[in-house]
């Protein structure tokens, strides 16, 4: 082949720049090689009939989006691992300790969103405008599948993840499996790699995101490029519509890709970033409560460490948007057996879809065809606008949601107190961090007899509560309860106890009408004393509020505890408490009831919960509680989280 002797063709007389005659000898190589040079120039002066077309730019604007997920994708595939016990932490590594990863993976997530709605836009606007007829069948078949496999990427990767929300909906997705005759087991468990999700599952959708999904589309995308080209280099689309406004003129101008078509091409990917981008940063909107760090303000969410233990299943697991319509879809046909509604309805509309071609060459059909596809995305808008209004308003979808956001945010915090990641993974921090762990314990073990709620019944509600209320569990109020006659035989203390008419109820019952009746007394000694015995029940009230926010046992000299104040042990001889309780070894009670000695403190509630049923709690007389500890229902390590919890909710305002 003939090297090109100069760069400027328009002038073929005029020399070449110093610049020029130095670099034209590499030109020459890639010319002679590969002929990259002449491709690029019949690229440039191609040309196209019936003005602008928005299927071109929205074709340029798909090969760019498959440009910026390779490009994303290949740098995180760099830092991530796809395995059981580090997926989760290489990923948070990227959001929040590689330069700039945040940004990279919100760009990798949000284009892989919007190239599925550009591929769907695509394929709409090509059946609204006819241009999915033969000769074009194969262009627009091509465009299905790369709708199809654009979906099968995001769905591969949404578990790369591996978070709560990713496990728990890629669960519900795989097991459709199931559905299929014959095949279908086989297929789950390749899919699975095995019974159960596993690091083997993230080894095969990492190989399916990137290899078969992935691969594949940008196999597809040549495919459509090249047929396009072929098809417009034979004049078979010369009748092709393009935009209304110009496909009704017929004299519309040829227009050539270089710079027109390039240009607006490059207006549709200026467009495609600054969508993606205003999803990445959510529009400007920062997340009140929240730190003010990039990784956790912005980008793509990640929740919280996954956990395969079916008892930490998340309820409120959700697919994307491109899935929200035939979920809700699948919940409003319950009835219909799930292998009609997923495999022959949907397969039934996509088989009309491919005949399209064939079907649109009559006038009527092709109305038809326009009208169905109208009605279906009409369709799935409805249903998907009904999936996020319900969900708006299920208060039980919410506060899993905010369950979730708040343990994300907390393993965010431990890792960064901690100085990184604990080598046993994420999942083990959230495990053992009593800030998470407490209230689920509280809730699975506790709440089935204990509420815990305010005055207006918010908090954490038992439904057949029978048992002390342990809201704001060992302040001074709390602590006042006990000897207050009309509150101790409520249901918020003893009432639906078998204490409710015990000893310490009579007791409490008649210190207070002593109270009231030497109070009304006209004497003047039976009110000093009535006074005194409210003095000594505040006196009492102060000292056990005290004890309840001990760190540490007091030291005990010549028999008295250091920081009692005096006066208390007389104060117990008068309201009779001495009779039953202990504390600190002050007295010889005539009857076991509760060790008081560092009564509601965080050491008092751990040995509480670890064993009610030891001599200085309650004993043989236990109502119903279980001793957790011994009877092995929860570890030390359990009991000591949802104790330390228990201490820390009450502090709260």
């Amino acid at each position: 082949m003939e090297e090109l002797k100069t760069i400027n063709t328009d002038d073929k007389s005029k020399e070449p720049c110093a610049f020029c005659k130095k670099i034209m000898p590499f030109w020459n190589w890639l010319e002679s090689r590969f002929g990259l040079l002449t491709c690029m120039d019949n690229y440039c002066k191609q040309t196209y009939s019936k003005g602008w077309s928005c299927l071109r730019v929205l074709s340029s604007t798909i090969a760019f989006a498959v440009f910026v997920q390779v490009m994303t994708g290949f740098v995180m595939w760099l830092s991530y691992s796809a395995n059981a016990g580090s997926a989760w932490e290489s990923v948070f590594n990227i959001q929040n300790n590689v330069t700039l990863g945040w940004l990279l993976r919100g760009i990798h997530h949000f284009s892989a969103q919007v190239l599925v709605a550009a591929c769907l836009i695509y394929i709409i606007k090509m059946i609204l405008v006819g241009a999915y007829k033969i000769p074009r069948e194969v262009i627009f078949w091509l465009a299905i599948f790369m709708f199809f496999f654009a979906l099968g990427a995001c769905l591969t990767g949404d578990l790369l993840r591996w978070d709560q929300n990713s496990l728990a909906a890629t669960q519900v997705r795989t097991k459709y499996l199931l559905l299929l005759p014959f095949i279908g087991e086989p297929l789950y468990k390749l899919a699975l790699g095995g019974e159960a999700f596993s690091t083997m599952t993230l080894t095969r959708f990492l190989a399916l995101h990137i290899g078969v999904f992935g691969g594949e589309f940008i196999v597809l995308l040549f495919l459509h490029g090249w047929v396009w080209y072929r098809s417009a280099d034979q004049g078979k689309l010369d009748d092709v519509p393009v935009c209304p406004c110009e496909a009704c003129k017929p004299d519309a101008p040829k227009v050539k890709f270089w710079p027109g078509q390039c240009l607006r091409n490059a207006i549709g990917w200026t467009i495609f970033m600054a969508i993606v981008l205003g999803l990445v940063f959510h529009f400007g909107q920062v997340k009140p409560g929240v730190p003010a760090e990039p990784g956790l303000q912005y980008g793509a969410e990640l929740g919280s460490p996954a956990s395969t233990n079916p008892m930490d299943a998340f309820e409120a697991a959700r697919p994307e948007w491109s899935f929200r319509g035939l979920y809700e879809y699948t919940l409003r046909l319950q009835g219909v057996p799930e292998f009609v509604l997923i495999y022959c309805i949907t397969g039934g509309i996509a088989f009309l879809f491919f005949i399209m071609p064939f079907t649109g060459r009559v006038k009527i059909l092709h109305a038809f065809n326009v009208c169905l596809t109208l009605g279906l995305l009409c369709v799935a808008v409805w249903l998907t606008y009904s999936s996020y209004a319900r969900d708006a308003k299920d208060e039980s979808y919410l506060a899993a949601w905010k369950q979730d956001e708040t343990e994300s945010l907390r393993v965010a915090t431990l890792i960064k107190e901690k100085g990184g990641i604990h080598p046993n993974g994420a999942l083990f921090m959230v495990k053992n961090d009593w800030v998470l762990q407490g209230p689920k314990i509280y809730s699975a073990q506790c709440a089935s007899c204990h509420n815990m709620t305010d005055a207006q019944g918010k908090g954490v509600v038992c439904q057949t509560p029978s048992a002390p209320n342990l809201y704001k569990y060992g302040t001074r109020d709390w602590i006042a309860g006990w000897l207050d006659a009309k509150t101790i035989k409520s249901d918020a203390y003893f009432g639906k106890t078998k204490f409710a008419n015990g000893t310490m109820v009579k007791e409490i019952v008649k210190m207070e009408n002593d109270i009231n009746d030497l109070l009304k007394s006209d004497d003047e000694v039976d009110k000093e004393d009535g006074q005194d015995m409210v003095k000594a029940k505040n006196l009492i009230i102060d000292v056990l509020t005290a004890e309840a926010n001990l760190t540490a046992p007091r030291k005990v000299v010549d028999g008295v505890p250091e920081g009692v104040p005096e006066g208390f042990k007389d104060a117990f001889d008068t309201l009779s408490c001495a009779n039953c309780h202990q504390f600190y070894g002050m007295f010889k009670p005539k009857t076991q009831a509760v060790d008081l000695t560092g009564y509601a403190s965080f050491a008092w509630t751990k040995d509480l919960t670890a064993n009610v049923g030891d001599a200085k709690f309650y004993g043989s007389e236990n109502d119903r509680m279980p001793c957790y500890g011994p009877e092995g229902v929860l570890t030390a390590k359990e009991i000591e989280m949802v104790s330390k919890w228990l201490k820390a909710e009450a502090e709260k305002k």
